[in-house]
């Protein structure tokens, strides 16, 4: 099967869903980050329908591929598996999709994103990407969908090879696919890198990366100055915000709204009771589960490794290339989810729960998620030994809205918030 003329209306329906949400926003304001967030979304994914008027390139990759290398070359990024999630819980659109998935062979038991994102190739709905560069990390469906749009819509690719393990040989190596990615790129845009240009995109990152380094702080403040949504906009973030000053623009406002907040000793929620750490992301249809958790229960999320919990890195001039591998290996979920959990996620829950007074946790498992899955119980069981608290595990897909309900969900929660109770 082959697309030979996408049909992005319904990509033009995403866009005008997202400007609506924005005029709403604005027309209801809570904080300056809230609008500026928006706006991000908004603008990021409009660029793609605009690419080719404008003469740039647009090309399609996998999460955590480096978005600084697109900047640097000028060309126009669209993240694969932040429009599917977006797409499908914007519009609300699940069900239509994973039955077109379904009848090209994909069961259930694969990742509902990546059901979608193939649902949606197969459509024909995603605007003509010029190439495709995708990955392994953090999953192997991320690869599998890579290679199913290459081959949809007839695109030149590269895939990169990501490294499992983080040491200096692996750093040199993924270096390596890097200058591989930026060579198959400049041939694709008829220029060569501004390598400039790249310091200046990661030195971006490197502004994120540390206002998120003092939010995971300000987050240790009781009561809680965040809002539960906030490791849902940070990941976000970290998807499509690197190397833009948008993406600086709302980490550094989000610091300061908290910073505020903590020297008046004002929590977000009225009346905080119980503080948990967030080990996998929430439904991306549910969100305002989070919001009820702290208006209604006073609990916050107070900490969330796989979103905002980096490793460390450093801008080095000599070096983009392994500074640019280094980043990759620094930044939150990849660094959590793609590796050896024993030397990222374990001791960065640990680390965090402990820090931010932490009293229980709670672990959204993606049932078709195998690296997330795979890790509960080593987590849990570290959680228990090290800080001393219980972990929730609560079965969800991130993208199905039938698989669990409010209520089951808000039943599930509300028994372990009275456990914790009752255990203080």
């Amino acid at each position: 099967m082959k697309i030979v003329a996408p049909d992005t209306s319904h990509y033009q329906a995403l866009v005008d869903t997202l400007e609506r949400m924005l005029q709403h926003r604005r027309g209801l304001p809570t904080t300056q980050a809230d609008e500026l967030y928006y706006k991000l979304l908004l603008d990021y994914y409009r660029r793609p329908l605009h690419a080719q008027q404008e003469g740039k390139k647009l090309v399609a990759h996998a999460a955590y591929i480096p978005p600084e290398v697109f900047h640097a070359l000028d060309i126009v990024p669209l993240n694969l598996e932040s429009w599917c999630i977006v797409f499908s819980s914007v519009l609300k659109d699940f069900e239509g999709l994973a039955s077109v998935a379904k009848g090209y062979g994909l069961p259930p038991e694969v990742c509902s994103a990546h059901r979608v994102q193939a649902a949606l190739f197969l459509k024909g709905w995603l605007p003509r990407p010029d190439a495709v560069v995708w990955s392994q990390q953090i999953c192997d469906s991320i690869s599998h969908s890579g290679h199913l749009l290459k081959e949809v819509y007839g695109l030149p690719g590269f895939y990169v090879d990501r490294p499992y393990g983080f040491d200096d040989k692996a750093v040199k190596y993924y270096a390596q696919e890097m200058g591989g990615m930026v060579a198959f790129l400049e041939d694709l845009a008829g220029r060569r890198m501004d390598w400039d240009r790249l310091l200046e995109a990661l030195a971006l990152s490197q502004e994120i990366s540390r206002f998120q380094g003092q939010i995971n702080s300000l987050t240790r403040a009781i009561p809680s100055p965040a809002p539960n949504r906030l490791g849902v906009q940070l990941q976000v973030i970290n998807w499509l915000g690197l190397g833009t000053r948008e993406g600086v623009a709302f980490c550094q406002n989000r610091r300061e709204e908290l910073q505020d907040r903590v020297e008046r000793g004002k929590g977000y929620y009225p009346r905080e009771r119980h503080r948990l750490i967030a080990l996998y992301p929430p439904p991306a249809f549910r969100w305002k589960l989070l919001d009820w958790m702290g208006r209604e229960h006073g609990a916050s999320i107070v900490a969330e490794p796989y979103a905002y919990h980096w490793g460390p890195w450093e801008v080095d001039p000599r070096q983009p290339l392994e500074t640019l591998a280094r980043r990759c290996f620094a930044v939150p979920t990849s660094r959590h989810y793609h590796g050896a959990i024993n030397y990222s996620m374990v001791p960065d829950a640990v680390e965090d729960a402990l820090s931010h007074h932490c009293q229980g946790a709670i672990y959204f498992a993606m049932i078709n998620c195998r690296q997330g899955a795979a890790m509960i119980r080593t987590v849990k069981d570290a959680l228990r030994e090290k800080a001393g608290i219980p972990t929730l595990v609560v079965d969800i897909d991130v993208l199905d809205p039938t698989f669990v309900t409010d209520d089951e969900l808000k039943d599930k929660i509300e028994g372990f918030l009275e456990t914790l109770e009752e255990g203080r």
